[in-house]
């Protein structure tokens, strides 16, 4: 979701003025979905958020993402004046996205997956962040996501100890992208695209 919404339309705008002929269609669902449907090969490529990828899947790294938490204003995290504890984040029932999803797997194997149930489970970072914002708990999201809603002071970023939350976002697909295939074109214009430069 991160990738649909925040990189992808610079990318498919960047592919449009090159091959404006060629007609794109994005369909946007979770990571788990877009491997099942390059391994099916409904999907020549995809583009995935999870760190977790079959090994007959080739990939490439397309960007570097950073994972922040949020909490709304009133919440205690907010207030604190230490950097929260790993610790501390595995054991706190945040608002997450579903099972599936490359933020929720990602999160997984940093903190540990035997964190607790979410307080509620969404499948729009939108939604996570409104949640957030209403006061149901904190969330763990891509800064891409959540950078708006720092600015206007909805949300407040709550400083962590330890190293960045980075995660790579990929692109996959299977076998070889054929050359000057428009798949493999596009894969050229994100992997130079920066955010939708």
């Amino acid at each position: 979701m991160t990738i649909a919404e925040h990189l992808l339309p610079g990318w498919i705008g960047a592919f449009r003025a090159r091959r404006p002929g060629v007609a794109t269609q994005l369909r946007v669902m979770n990571s788990a979905h877009v491997i099942e449907a390059v391994t099916a090969g409904t999907v020549a490529l995809g583009f995935v958020e999870t760190p977790d990828l079959p090994a007959d899947l080739r990939a490439v790294t397309v960007f570097t993402d950073q994972l922040v938490v949020v909490a709304g204003p009133g919440h205690p995290w907010a207030r604190r004046a230490e950097p929260l504890d790993p610790a501390e984040l595995a054991t706190t029932a945040l608002v997450e996205r579903e099972e599936g999803s490359g933020t929720r797997a990602f999160l997984d194997r940093l903190v540990d997956d035997h964190r607790p149930a979410p307080l509620v489970e969404l499948n729009s970072n939108s939604a996570i962040c409104q949640a957030v914002v209403e006061g149901i708990g904190p969330a763990v999201l891509s800064r891409l996501a959540v950078e708006g809603y720092l600015r206007s002071g909805q949300l407040t970023e709550i400083p962590t100890r330890g190293p960045r939350l980075d995660r790579i976002l990929q692109a996959v697909w299977q076998g070889r992208l054929s050359d000057g295939g428009t798949a493999a074109e596009f894969l050229e214009v994100a992997l130079g695209g920066g955010r939708g430069r």
